[in-house]
């Protein structure tokens, strides 16, 4: 095999073996328009007219995807029996102060969305078991205290701690402030604004030991928190719209 010599700044490098020659262009420290002695025929020719070199030097080199620290870990993480759902969290997790904040600016609206996450995640991990079963909760009277109760007895949730309220006496609280809302008038004591506030506070109130609940466990078993997703913010701002096209509608009939 050749080996060649170049020059720099007056000495004379090498001999040195054809990859190396490549290995200086590559770093800079040399030119591809400059020439090196072959030790064979004993001429001067300039490294980009020397098949051997050009080829190390214009062709791709053949390199793994991932460097031997991660490409390692990868083979670790593979070589594991990990079901890819532990990376998933439980139920709706968000954090118990967010869904307050929501849950005010939205005027209560949030809710909505919360149950339906809630629903869904029992929809998605029953596997189509029982999808038609929490289809026809959702729209009956008893779909809240369905949605408490899987939680309270999620066997996942319950490997960490038990839930320290119960579903039945959440739910029987939470259906309590729209029963009062639409059946007693008690908006003639207090004006009709404030006593969907009052009934935004009530139900808010319940659900936030519920999310406290779900975070915890979350949290212990290192399961990460929902990702806001396009119904997310699609909520927010219907809601938000729809406060400011009644405040507006307020301004203009008075």
């Amino acid at each position: 095999m050749a080996k060649w010599i170049y020059t720099v700044e007056g000495r004379n490098i090498g001999p040195i073996s054809a990859r190396e020659v490549a290995n200086a262009v590559l770093k800079g420290e040399l030119d591809a328009e400059a020439s090196v002695l072959g030790s064979k025929d004993n001429l001067w020719k300039r490294i980009k007219d020397i098949p051997e070199i050009a080829d190390l030097i214009y062709k791709p080199a053949v390199r793994p995807l991932f460097d031997d620290d991660v490409g390692g870990e990868l083979k670790d993480f593979l070589a594991r029996d990990i079901d890819i759902e532990e990376y998933y969290p439980i139920f709706y997790n968000i954090p118990a102060r967010k869904l307050l904040m929501l849950q005010i600016i939205t005027l209560g609206l949030f809710q909505g969305y919360w149950f339906y996450k809630q629903w869904n995640y029992l929809r998605s991990s029953s596997k189509g078991r029982m999808g038609s079963y929490f289809m026809a909760k959702m729209y009956v009277i008893l779909f809240t205290y369905e949605i408490f109760w899987k939680i309270e007895t999620n066997k996942e949730l319950l490997k960490v701690k038990r839930a320290p309220w119960s579903a039945r006496t959440l739910a029987s609280i939470w259906y309590l402030g729209p029963i009062a809302f639409f059946t007693f008038p008690i908006w003639v004591v207090f004006p009709q604004v404030g006593a969907f506030l009052a009934l935004v506070i009530w139900t808010t109130l319940v659900l936030v030991p519920v999310q406290r609940y779900i975070n915890e466990c979350n949290e212990a078993l290192n399961r990460p928190l929902s990702r806001p997703s396009f119904g997310y913010y699609a909520v927010i701002v219907i809601a938000m719209g729809s406060i400011l096209v009644w405040i507006a509608t307020q301004f203009i009939a008075y």
